[in-house]
């Protein structure tokens, strides 16, 4: 054997050592992280909504490099997420689902800066309009700077679309879904 020979098997052994070293490291330090409460499809994911799973304290104490809760804030729920289940960061999305269903159509309305943290998709809520049945939130949008209002995608049936006769569409008070 060839010293160029020699020097290609040793390259080998080392690029296969490397992937193996790459593939091993990520797979250590992925930290599992449940939802601490019920949360609807496209809720926007707040401090406190996903917490870390208690099996898996001791592996992030060792692991320092992972993903930890609050790299989940900011981004949105794929599906309606039971209390305890499991969730990676891959699961969550950065922008909403804004498909609408058949026969509505979505509406933007600007929300309250004091209502901001209590309104999230699955919220219903009612318009700065006639006193009427409230409408549901699909979700929140909020933008990345602090003092920027932020806005909730309602989902209204086109039949409903009379009563709303007011702009800028406001959200006045978050109520109990009837």
């Amino acid at each position: 054997m060839t010293v160029r020979g020699i020097l290609a098997t040793i390259y080998c052994v080392l690029l296969t050592l490397g992937t193996w070293w790459i593939v091993q490291g990520r797979n250590t330090v992925s930290v599992d992280f449940v939802v601490a409460r019920d949360l609807p499809f496209n809720h926007l994911l707040r401090d406190g909504d996903v917490v870390q799973a208690d099996w898996n304290e001791l592996k992030s104490a060792v692991y320092a490099g992972g993903p930890n809760a609050t790299d989940f804030v900011g981004r949105y729920t794929r599906g309606d997420l039971p209390k305890g289940a499991a969730l990676r960061l891959d699961a969550t999305d950065t922008v909403p689902n804004l498909a609408t269903i058949p026969g509505h159509v979505a509406l933007l309305a600007t929300l309250p800066r004091n209502t901001v943290g209590t309104i999230n998709a699955g919220s219903c809520v009612r318009l700065q309009v006639k006193d009427q049945a409230p409408f549901k939130v699909r979700t929140t949008l909020c933008p990345a700077a602090p003092q920027a209002d932020c806005a909730a995608l309602l989902d209204v049936p086109m039949v409903r679309l009379a009563e709303i006769n007011a702009t800028p569409v406001v959200v006045t008070a978050d109520v109990l879904c009837q």
